[in-house]
């Protein structure tokens, strides 16, 4: 790994601060431009804001201004980053205090929740008070407390709050990679992942989140889970923190597989693999090493518990919005064939722990 533990949270920290803050500024600053709508102007000038960043990042990228102290450098990059997001994605919003949307669709239920968490500091549903969420309230929790913070409402705050996550995911995206990668590439991985969220991922920025950083992530957990040595424990329990994270933000499941899990490599044929070692991770040694993201994502998950997993009294028919739900019933479902009440569920039953015996006794590996 690239960056240890310390180097690591610090700069989430401090990034994520930085982003925050330039973002907050940069759209009140957007919004007293007072162009009138309609017109084609907020678009243009938010692009070439955008393109000007981007330019002069990838200046400075072939240059390598290598004589600026460290931390001047990163704070430089956290500052571009969300500059890049922010202007691109504010601008365009600056004649109205809705985000993307408006009120319409989905949106409509997103404005009630984050106006819910901003009037009370409890986990409620956005449609009965008092009552448990049904779903996973997290994101919206600390919206409504950035709510609180600035005196608005809560829809009202929404737009910014938004737009302050978009840009925090991207500067923790480049910390991200750096973990794994040179500083160089894990900036053009987080430029690629804030277009790619600009593209498809703004709509939701509750659950941008913890989609924009499945990648670093899945690359840390497969090192972690592969590796012939003991693995970093710390790296096992961020993996857990992520896993715990995206369950309270709306994704709550996670599958990390490999290649060498398919038993072919390139061009359908096998590649065979060196010698079995002594040490190499595989059979107990796995469950020793997932056990600790189990524990941390089940821990982070507990505490903002909503329909899917929640603690038996709040799920209780009595108590519960998912009983208003005549569709769903908010009952608890894991999707996993091994599950379904049929002859494919129970040949898959049946099937997973022969196939687990065989994996752990194997005595040859696959790579890809």
């Amino acid at each position: 790994m690239r960056l240890p533990l310390r180097s690591t949270v610090s700069e989430l920290v401090a990034g994520s601060v930085v982003a925050a803050a330039v973002s907050l500024v940069l759209q009140f600053a957007a919004a007293r431009l007072g162009i009138s709508e309609p017109s084609f102007a907020p678009e243009a000038l938010a692009s070439l804001g955008a393109a000007l960043v981007l330019l002069i990042t990838f200046v400075l990228l072939a240059v390598g201004p290598t004589r600026l102290p460290r931390p001047v450098r990163l704070a430089g990059t956290w500052a571009a980053l969300s500059t890049f997001t922010t202007l691109a994605l504010a601008i365009p919003l600056q004649a109205t205090r809705y985000y993307f949307g408006g009120s319409s669709t989905d949106n409509a239920f997103r404005l009630q929740y984050m106006t819910r968490a901003a009037s009370t500091w409890g986990l409620s549903d956005m449609n009965y008070a008092g009552v448990a969420p049904y779903y996973p309230g997290g994101w919206f929790w600390l919206g409504g407390r950035f709510a609180n913070l600035l005196g608005w409402e809560g829809w009202a705050a929404y737009k910014a709050y938004a737009l302050i996550w978009v840009a925090v995911t991207s500067v923790v995206a480049f910390t991200l990679w750096s973990v794994v990668v040179r500083r160089r590439l894990a900036l053009l991985a987080a430029i690629a992942t804030s277009l790619a969220g600009m593209l498809h991922g703004i709509e939701e920025p509750y659950a941008w989140p913890s989609a924009a950083w499945l990648a670093p992530i899945a690359v840390l957990a497969w090192h972690a889970l592969r590796r012939e040595e003991r693995a970093p424990r710390w790296t096992l329990v961020c993996v857990g923190g992520y896993v715990g994270f995206a369950a309270i933000h709306l994704h709550a499941a996670l599958r990390l597989r490999g290649a060498a899990d398919r038993g072919d490599g390139r061009g359908g044929r096998r590649v065979p693999g060196p010698p079995r070692r002594a040490g190499v991770a595989d059979g107990p040694a796995h469950v020793l090493r997932l056990l600790p993201i189990g524990v941390v994502s089940g821990l982070i998950s507990r505490c903002w518990c909503g329909c899917r997993t929640c603690w038996p009294r709040t799920c209780s028919p009595t108590t519960r919005a998912a009983r208003r739900c005549t569709t769903c019933g908010g009952r608890f479902v894991l999707p996993v064939p091994m599950t379904d009440a049929s002859p494919v569920g129970a040949l898959c039953l049946a099937g997973s722990p022969g196939w687990c015996c065989a994996r752990g006794a194997a005595r040859s590996r696959r790579r890809c």
